[in-house]
């Protein structure tokens, strides 16, 4: 039964729960931008600003990293991607937040009987990190989906599609966990429902992108 909280037309009978990662079980857009950031002025000497990456969130490292480099006339690179994404690692352990008991939550997921996946854009080596630093990188998930397991990034639905294949679950019996435009878009054209998850982007803007509500956490996961 779902909680009063969510709308009452989603579909309750939910077999698994994908989580994209970043701004979901991590709060590490900050620290994304701001190694992006100072690789953009090491390698350009450019002097970027934190909100050039908003457009770009939930999208593969292409989009992401090239469409900054792009606006300021440079070309998007994998150089320049995995030098962003060691810059990042070598911040994570001091700087990156994690969802408040998050493992308790995963924990009490799992127990009533739901398959939980993450299906984040980004490279395996930041996905890593942050399930490494939060603690959840093994015996959470029964599948992790990155950014280089696909062809086509999110705002397309294909992440979405392979995690649900990989669980063998129907699309329609999926929640998406997702504080992204790109991602909450994808999600729905996976033909999935989207829990928006405050940070980057307003209660209002999650709900117009295609989310059935919005909250703070995925604690709120807990009311299904």
């Amino acid at each position: 039964m779902v909680n009063s909280n969510f709308t009452e037309n989603i579909n309750t009978n939910i077999k698994a729960i994908i989580f994209d990662m970043d701004g979901v079980l991590v709060d590490s857009e900050p620290l994304m931008r701001k190694a992006a950031l100072q690789i953009l002025k090491e390698w350009y000497e450019i002097d970027g600003k934190p909100e050039d990456y908003t457009p770009f969130i939930g999208a593969g490292g292409n989009d992401y990293f090239g469409g900054v480099a792009r606006k300021y006339g440079q070309e998007y690179s994998l150089e320049l991607e995995n030098a962003t994404y060691e810059r990042y690692c070598d911040l994570v352990n001091e700087e990156i937040v994690i969802c408040d008991n998050l493992p308790g939550i995963l924990t009490e997921l799992k127990g009533r009987g739901y398959q939980l996946a993450v299906a984040s854009s980004a490279a395996m080596i930041k996905v890593r990190a942050n399930l490494e630093v939060a603690k959840i990188f093994e015996g959470y998930f029964d599948i992790i989906v990155t950014g280089s397991d696909v062809k086509n990034t999110k705002p397309d639905p294909e992440i979405y599609l392979k995690a649900a294949q990989l669980l063998n679950v129907n699309p329609i019996e999926c929640i998406v966990a997702e504080d992204s435009k790109n991602g909450i878009i994808a999600g729905r054209l996976a033909g999935m429902q989207c829990l928006g998850i405050l940070g980057s982007f307003t209660q209002e803007e999650l709900i117009e992108f295609g989310a059935f509500h919005a909250a703070d956490s995925v604690r709120a996961l807990l009311d299904l």
